[in-house]
């Protein structure tokens, strides 16, 4: 696969977008990682400040794999994450994963690796406008920004 990645702290204004604050925080959301072993995998995908699940106000939700390839969807509020959805192994270092995360108009998460339900769901409304997707990455790890036919990209879509 020959890709365009990014590896490091990157954060992408949902302004860009074209979609409102609200259709920012709900739909679909579809992304390739290449996690490295050891490292640290986080995805902000619903967030309202620049930066990580524990940063200082951070109120939104995040995907993340930790450095023992656990696969955790969370909650956070205030900076203060809380794992709702945790599920370990299956994750191979070094290999292409396929992560989507939906949720729905009533607050209902849920998380699919390669198109398999990854762990149970969870539903909260919280959070209901989204200002920022933030990215961070340990050494060694890839998020694929696409391929040149189109592929293994980022995908936002509104499912509401």
């Amino acid at each position: 696969m020959h890709t365009k990645c990014c590896g490091c702290v990157v954060y992408i204004d949902t302004v860009k977008l074209k979609q409102s604050l609200i259709e920012n925080a709900y739909g679909e959301y579809s992304f390739w990682i290449q996690h490295a072993d050891g490292s640290n995998t986080q995805v902000i995908f619903i967030g309202d400040t620049i930066g990580a699940k524990n940063a200082t106000g951070q109120d939104g939700y995040y995907f993340d794999i930790s450095t023992s390839e656990v696969v955790v969807l969370g909650e956070s509020v205030g900076g203060t994450p809380t794992d709702k959805v945790t599920n370990s192994g299956g994750i191979v270092s070094g290999e292409w994963t396929k992560f989507t995360i939906t949720r729905d108009n009533s607050g209902l998460f849920t998380l699919y690796k390669n198109g398999n339900l990854l762990g149970s769901t969870f539903t909260d409304t919280t959070a209901t406008t989204s200002n920022y997707i933030c990215l961070s990455f340990g050494a060694g790890d890839l998020f694929s920004l696409g391929d040149k036919s189109g592929n293994y990209n980022f995908k936002k879509l509104i499912t509401i």
